[in-house]
């Protein structure tokens, strides 16, 4: 039978032990790094006495605990597992061998970790920079690593750290734009895309619907260039970096912008040719996840803005600036802009429907692409935006900077980019 009279004394000063024992002030150069998995206080626990083995269990299970990350919550009784079998839902917790155990139950502190936001603030001048810095150089100039051969319909592989740099690049223009940063690469997205990118560089054009005399057709490509964002000319990081800019005539409506920004999307694939043996290179960016129709998660703001609000890198500031609102009518927003009190000339384009979320897309009299002399900052304001029978006007700054010159860029020879397909709810 468990005791529990005196608890209170006795969870004091079992708090005061554990407070000593789980809180280390640094990690040493020997000790296991932080793993990208978030702790909850509904996890399964599972104690060890000594610190070797919460080593080997904490490489296996959870963040290595460091003073600031974590706090003390309310105290509970909790029965340890001795075998666990999930590992993604299991949390190490040390205690004092002293302490009496009846019953395999001990009276223990929950941790639970501190998360950040899944996005950062760019009204922070230095966490704007620091990001650029951190996130997008580290997916500039990565090598490629292609396996594939175009001769034999050979689509091949791209080397992890290939992909991974483009996914870093997905998730700084996420993180910027407020919304989720959880996009992971899918190992069957990124297969069909592949084979997807291989037949738009054998055959040098794009299609969303190739058909089946394509040379180097396959139906997984051809599901996924269905279901992708598509670049010829451009590959990789760039690529991503392209769909956000969406240059040329036919995509005033930044559809290819909108599906990288679009909140819900948890998923993505993609597929890269470099450019060799005198073909053309070329992406397929899987945007199209079993969370198209989930609910809308929350964002940093209530609209998605490209380029967002706050300090933002002026080689990430495009032509075409836009705002989008799920299920808003644009249809009769308009758009003002100003920097230093002088009123800003510009072009609204015609609102588009079907691309991710509503969007209203405006073009600026202004020169882009150059270092500004300094940090410059534009006044913008969107009115009459009909959501749910009312109308809404937003306002917000947006500051360009020079964060210093990118090294490892290349623009390449001539590219297209296909205009994007609509999804209608």
């Amino acid at each position: 039978m468990r005791h529990r009279h005196h608890w209170i004394g006795f969870a004091l000063l079992n708090l005061i032990v554990m407070l000593a024992l789980l809180m280390p002030v640094s990690i040493s150069a020997s000790s296991p790094q932080p793993k990208s998995q978030e702790v909850k206080t509904n996890q399964n626990i599972v104690l060890v006495q000594d610190d070797s083995a919460i080593d080997t269990c904490i490489n296996e299970v959870m963040y290595y605990p460091k003073a600031g990350n974590y706090e003390w919550v309310e105290l509970s009784w909790i029965t340890p597992m001795e075998n666990p079998v999930d590992i993604a839902t299991t949390r190490v917790v040390r205690f004092n061998t002293s302490v009496s155990t009846d019953d395999n139950s001990v009276f223990l502190p929950l941790l639970v970790r501190q998360e950040p936001p899944p996005w950062i603030d760019p009204s922070d001048r230095q966490a704007s920079l620091d990001y650029f810095n951190q996130i997008y150089r580290a997916s500039v100039g990565v090598p490629i690593g292609w396996t594939g051969n175009h001769a034999s319909c050979d689509a091949g592989v791209t080397s992890t750290a290939f992909r991974e740099a483009v996914r870093l690049r997905i998730n700084y223009f996420r993180a910027m734009a407020g919304v989720p940063v959880v996009v992971q690469l899918s190992d069957e997205y990124n297969d069909k895309a592949q084979q997807a990118a291989l037949m738009m560089s054998v055959n040098g054009q794009l299609s969303h619907n190739p058909p089946s005399t394509w040379l180097c057709y396959t139906q997984g490509g051809a599901e996924a260039a269905g279901s992708s964002n598509l670049y010829l000319g451009v590959y990789g990081p760039s690529a991503i970096t392209g769909y956000i800019q969406d240059p040329g005539s036919g995509n005033y409506a930044v559809g290819h912008r909108r599906w990288i920004l679009y909140p819900q999307t948890q998923w993505m694939g993609t597929g890269d040719i470099p450019p060799t043996g005198g073909y053309w290179s070329s992406n397929a960016l899987w945007v199209f996840d079993e969370n198209l129709w989930d609910p809308r998660p929350q964002t940093r703001e209530e609209y998605v803005a490209w380029p967002p609000p706050g300090y933002v890198p002026y080689q990430v500031v495009f032509p075409r600036w836009s705002l989008s609102y799920d299920d808003a009518d644009f249809s009769a927003a308009t758009v003002v802009m100003s920097s230093g009190g002088q009123s800003i000339p510009l072009t609204v384009r015609p609102v588009v429907y079907g691309y991710g979320e509503n969007t209203l897309v405006w073009e600026p009299a202004l020169s882009f692409g150059s270092p500004p002399p300094g940090d410059i900052a534009y006044a913008v304001t969107v009115s009459g935006v009909e959501i749910n029978s009312e109308l809404h006007d937003f306002t917000y700054q947006v500051v360009i900077f020079d964060p210093g010159p990118l090294v490892g860029v290349s623009a390449g020879r001539h590219s297209e980019l296909l205009d994007e397909p609509p999804v209608s709810r």
